[in-house]
C-alpha cells in the first residue's frame, strides 16, 4: 500500500513538474510571438518611412529636372538670339569694311 501511495505521489509530482514545464514553454512561445510581431511592426514602419523618403526625393528630382529643362530652353533661346545678333553685327562690319575699302 505504501509502495502504491509512493508511486502515486511520484506520478503526481512528475505531472506537476511537466505542467510547470508546459506552462513555461507556453509563456516562452507567447513571448517569442510577441517579439516577432513587434519586429514586424518596426520593420513595416521602417519600410513605410523609406518609401516616403524615396517618394519625396523623387518629387524633388522631378522638380529639379523640370526647372533645369525650363532654364536650358531659355538659355538655348538666348544663345540663338545672341548668335543671330552676332551674325547681324558681323554682316554689318563686313559691309562697312567693303564700303571703306571701296572709297
Amino acid at each position: 500500500m505504501k509502495s502504491l501511495e509512493g508511486q502515486l505521489e511520484k506520478q503526481t509530482q512528475t505531472r506537476e513538474a511537466l505542467q510547470k514545464l508546459i506552462d513555461a514553454l507556453k509563456s516562452q512561445i507567447t513571448l517569442t510571438k510577441e517579439e516577432g510581431e513587434l519586429k514586424l511592426k518596426e520593420e513595416t514602419q521602417k519600410r513605410i518611412e523609406v518609401s516616403r523618403q524615396f517618394q519625396s526625393t523623387m518629387e524633388e528630382l522631378t522638380s529639379l529636372m523640370e526647372s533645369n529643362t525650363t532654364q536650358n530652353s531659355k538659355l538655348r533661346e538666348e544663345n540663338a538670339s545672341l548668335a543671330e545678333q552676332m551674325t547681324t553685327l558681323i554682316g554689318q562690319y563686313e559691309h562697312r569694311e567693303k564700303e571703306m575699302a571701296s572709297r
